[in-house]
């Protein structure tokens, strides 16, 4: 089957996973429809017990169940016939049935995964990640600027921040016998924006192409916000990527740096704080 799933390890069989499925969607039906609902109950001799109940939405309303269009239903009658819970939408007409909603499999099913030893398993994993993140190399391009040209420069420097990220990667887990479910390096491609602060100190030789650049031999700190997008490739939580962004100083001299709202390159790492191998999840 496919589609999303929640799945964890068995806490008293660690050969098992079982797995949820996400089989339903939330559907919004309107203020004013008509529906009949309809639910079923399974009675001790396997038949079927329906208690059914007509009315008229006040408000616009959502549903946990399925959208089925009504040649949908004519194709696959099952749909209707094994759902233990239905609801008929009616056009505004209040005759004509607009299209039904459907529990198409029971959301409370538990499908369990049992694998042979050595065997593995691997489930696409997607979804937002937050995390801490260093770009301690970073390449700022040289310009000219008013005749002056500035020179290319590199930066170390172990800056701390933030970062969001999409990831697109796989879930991996392999067999062992007596040992139960060994979970497997998972390989992500991560990409999103980070945000970070740091410091850096003005001189002489930063501040050229500035109206009023430092001529002797002081230096002055100004703080930096940077900003930018990078793509990661990860290895479990742990992240190596590539990183473009900008500086913005602030402070009374933030103008004077050469480098101020200019674009740089960088490397760097990060950290999810976020750990998908939590057997909670």
């Amino acid at each position: 089957m496919e589609g999303k799933a929640n799945f964890y390890i068995d806490e008293e069989d660690k050969t098992k996973i079982h797995v949820n499925y996400w089989l339903n969607d939330n559907v919004v039906v309107p203020a004013g429809k008509k529906i009949k609902i309809i639910e079923r109950t399974l009675e001790c001799d396997t038949s079927y017990s329906e208690s059914i109940k007509s009315q008229i939405l006040n408000e616009s309303t959502f549903y946990n169940l399925w959208r089925c269009e009504v040649w949908e239903i004519k194709e696959q009658p099952d749909f209707y016939k094994n759902s233990n819970k239905v609801i008929e939408v009616f056009k505004y007409d209040g005759k004509t049935i607009d299209y039904y909603l459907v529990n198409k499999y029971d959301r409370n099913a538990d499908y369990v995964l049992e694998l042979k030893n050595r065997e593995f398993i691997e489930f696409k994993e997607t979804g937002w990640e937050f995390g801490a993140v260093t770009i301690p190399l970073k390449m700022r391009p040289g310009y000219t600027k008013n005749n002056i040209s500035v020179d290319q420069e590199i930066e170390g420097d172990l800056n701390l921040g933030i970062f969001s990220s999409y990831k697109i990667g796989k879930y991996r887990a392999r067999y062992e016998r007596h040992q139960g479910f060994v979970k497997l390096a998972n390989v992500s491609l991560n990409v999103g924006p980070f945000f970070s602060l740091g410091t850096v100190d003005l001189d002489k030789n930063n501040t050229t192409v500035s109206s009023d650049p430092i001529m002797d031999d002081s230096t002055k700190s100004i703080g930096y916000f940077s900003t930018g997008g990078g793509l990661m490739v990860s290895i479990y939580n742990f992240r190596v990527g590539a990183y473009l962004g900008w500086d913005f100083g602030f402070g009374t001299k933030n103008n004077s740096w050469n480098y101020d709202n200019r674009p740089w390159f960088g490397l760097g790492v990060s950290y999810s704080i976020k750990n998908p191998w939590k057997e909670s999840e």
